[in-house]
């Protein structure tokens, strides 16, 4: 039986109102970093050669910085994105690039996956799943996602994570006695972040682990490490 990490309101309040923090700054602190546009210009790439058309959800949108690309390519696109700050700038930002709506926003409740409960909140299945820029590790509860993406996604479906690289190396050198403590406790290793007084918990969790909470549901059809990035990009699809 898979260890649970049992999601805390209050941890997952905590990490949106990080969210909403950034907001204002995240595009530009993305922006400064030449490194981010190769990023997601590799994300966009697997994406593009493994999902051909069809109902995307993107999970964890942020600002909406993959939306471009994805209406070029004409998918229906489901946003979802628990921080309203960051879901406003999505919004804004395509209501001044399109001339109808090509997007379902989910809004509140909708929008935070720990409501949906025993069906997905939208009327058709998914046929893939966009987490772009470690948007699973800010959740510290795998299981319990990937329940829900079952619910999201018809069989078959797809799933597109980019997790940051757990190199056991990495994770020694910046939090050695949470790194110790992991093996002993099956707890993801957690680093705080802080941003104008908001403190955000990110979890690194090893692709095992990933591989060991998603398999009753999903296979792992590949992973890229993106050398020198700090990212790893993962393949699921939905069993």
């Amino acid at each position: 039986m898979n260890r649970k990490y049992k999601i805390s309101d209050s941890l997952g309040n905590r990490n949106i109102l990080y969210y909403d923090a950034i907001a204002a700054d995240y595009d530009k602190i993305m922006g400064e970093d030449d490194r981010n546009l190769y990023v997601r210009s590799a994300v966009s790439r697997k994406f593009l050669s493994v999902v051909h058309g069809g109902y995307v959800l993107d999970f964890g949108g942020g600002t909406g910085q993959d939306l471009g690309w994805l209406i070029q390519h004409q998918y229906r696109i489901v946003f979802c994105e628990p921080s309203r700050a960051m879901r406003v700038i999505a919004m804004q930002r395509e209501e001044a690039r399109i001339a109808e709506p090509a997007i379902i926003f989910f809004e509140d409740e909708r929008a935070d996956f720990r409501n949906w409960k025993d069906f997905f909140p939208f009327g058709q299945h998914m046929d893939a799943v966009l987490a772009n820029f470690a948007v699973l590790n800010c959740i510290p509860d795998l299981e319990c996602l990937f329940d829900k993406l079952t619910l999201a996604l018809k069989p078959g479906g797809h799933v597109l994570a980019l997790v940051l690289d757990d190199h056991l190396l990495k994770r020694l050198r910046s939090n050695m006695k949470g790194t110790i403590g992991s093996f002993f406790s099956g707890s993801p290793v957690k680093l705080n972040i802080d941003y104008k007084n908001q403190q955000q918990e990110v979890y690194i969790h090893s692709i095992k682990t990933i591989k060991s909470v998603s398999k009753e549901k999903f296979d792992l059809s590949s992973q890229i490490r993106l050398k020198g990035y700090g990212f790893r990009l993962i393949h699921l699809v939905r069993k």
